[in-house]
């Protein structure tokens, strides 16, 4: 059981590291376009994902897999949404 729960904070501790370096990357330096282009609001969007998945999983391991498969997804999305309508081109 002692595995588990380390192995359990261990990956909250990639997450929240994670969306702490989505959230600066996105604000300080921007990843779609230049620094301050709205397209790079997305990205919360992704966030907002995750914590909403997380929360209604109760933070449960399972629960917690969905959750990160739906967050994986909606980041996938924002990519494939840049794309399609040019977002971040000069």
């Amino acid at each position: 059981m002692k595995t588990n729960m380390n192995a359990y904070r261990a990956a909250v501790g990639v997450s929240l590291a994670a969306a702490l370096g989505l959230a600066r990357l996105s604000l300080g330096v921007g990843m779609i376009g230049a620094d301050g282009d709205p397209a790079n609001l997305m990205y919360f969007g992704v966030l907002a994902v995750g914590i909403i998945g997380a929360v209604i999983a109760r933070f449960r391991p399972h629960g917690m897999a969905r959750a990160l498969l739906a967050t994986a997804l909606a980041q996938a999305s924002v990519a494939v949404i840049a794309l399609i309508f040019g977002l971040g081109l000069p």
